[in-house]
């Protein structure tokens, strides 16, 4: 008990001395972004989105109502549902796609490096070998001598205009035959977990 032990956080802090001048270890940039990924890989997506979802159902118990007649409806008994099973159920898919545009589940889009060659965001060059953001939703860029950031929350991108009613607790809109007052819906600009590599 009297002993101090770190954790596998220190050993890359000693590896990475002096910025990593050695090799051995990160850069300042690289431990940031490292630091971001396991914040985001230890946050509770499945419970976020399952909180979320079961607070939206109780409060909208006419969506509650076509969530249990689909899962009664298509299972005899608790035998049948399986993972391959309960994907087919496209109204379960809608509730937690809608869960998961008005409570994001992981609370920001991932970061991403620009490739070699730079790239182009609203019109603007961005040099190689910076962080990005999903640089398919963009609200701010901020550029600095050493890095260039891109990014946007994913509340405002699923609050934003890309959903008509976005306030609106709506499953219908994530169905193939969503009533037309969604058709405008841009539905390519919700990405809960971000996208690309």
């Amino acid at each position: 008990m009297g002993t101090e032990r770190g954790d596998f956080w220190d050993r890359i802090m000693i590896k990475s001395a002096d910025d990593n001048k050695g090799g051995e270890g990160m850069s300042q940039g690289e431990m940031l972004n490292n630091a971001a990924v396991l914040v985001l890989g230890g946050s509770e997506t499945s419970a976020t989105t399952l909180s979320g979802a079961t607070y939206l159902l109780l409060k909208h118990p006419e969506v509650m109502k076509k969530l249990v007649h689909e899962i009664r409806t298509t299972f005899a008994s608790d035998a049948e549902m399986t993972f391959a099973s309960v994907s087919h159920l496209s109204y379960v898919d809608a509730v937690l796609e809608e869960t998961m545009r008005i409570y994001p589940a992981v609370p920001t889009i991932s970061p991403r490096i620009a490739p070699k060659g730079g790239a182009v965001a609203c019109g603007k060059h961005l040099p190689e070998n910076v962080w990005l953001a999903d640089v398919q939703s963009i609200a701010r860029t901020r550029l600095t001598t050493r890095q260039s950031i891109v990014s946007m929350s994913y509340f405002g991108i699923n609050q934003g205009p890309y959903f008509y009613r976005p306030d609106e607790f709506i499953p219908e809109r994530w169905l193939s035959d969503a009533p037309a007052e969604f058709a405008n819906d841009n539905k390519a600009a919700f990405q809960p977990f971000s996208l690309g590599t």
